[in-house]
């Protein structure tokens, strides 16, 4: 009985390498481009929106170092009794809440601001202004803290960004692309007869 004959796996291996040594030079980076445009628009479209909203808090003090307590209450913003007592308001739990603001102050103005994040400009807002609000509460003795301008609603998320997305998308494609061209242009120079032969040969200086 003959032998059945197995088939030569390395004929298809050979035939893709020719096609991809045949490839023109910019092909890899074309395709690189491409697919990089693809998944950055990819991205803009399908990645989870976030929205940010801005509050400012004012600061009265009665020795007139208004500016140091501004600072003081900033820091004081994101802290665990300001968070704790925001929760309800916000409706979410301190911990996520903490993930959610960040405040900010000046250097030349006793004012606080307060910014906060989510998914949508609503619970933005909402957080923003309980940190806001529970920040004012908590205002000592000989100082006072006026919510001068609450957050409102954003209309247009902050991230991500469509333009943004798609060329950080294409330029990683380029590079990736650009990568790949070297790799052929090796190959292919290692593929050509007499290719690993010098680029120069020595001469002899007292043949000049």
């Amino acid at each position: 009985m003959r032998a059945m004959r197995r088939p030569d796996a390395a004929g298809p291996r050979r035939a893709a390498g020719a096609a991809w040594r045949r490839m023109p030079a910019w092909a890899p980076l074309l395709l690189g481009a491409t697919l990089g445009l693809v998944c950055g628009t990819w991205h803009a479209a399908l990645a989870e929106r976030e929205f940010a909203a801005d509050g400012y808090v004012q600061v009265t003090a009665a020795d007139g170092d208004a500016i140091g307590v501004a600072q003081a209450y900033g820091r004081m913003a994101t802290g665990g009794a300001v968070l704790s007592a925001a929760a309800e308001g916000a409706g979410v739990a301190a911990g996520r809440l903490a993930d959610r603001v960040r405040a900010a102050t000046s250097p030349d103005a006793p004012v606080i601001e307060i910014t906060g994040t989510g998914p949508n400009g609503a619970a933005a807002a909402r957080a923003a202004n309980a940190v806001a609000g529970a920040l004012v509460d908590l205002a000592g003795p000989g100082t006072r803290l006026t919510q001068v301008l609450p957050a409102a609603p954003p209309a247009t998320p902050t991230a991500p960004v469509p333009p943004l997305s798609i060329a950080l998308g294409v330029c990683a494609g380029a590079v990736v692309g650009g990568a790949a061209s070297l790799v052929r242009r090796g190959e292919t120079a290692r593929a050509v007869p007499g290719s690993d032969a010098p680029l120069c040969t020595a001469v002899d200086l007292d043949d000049l």
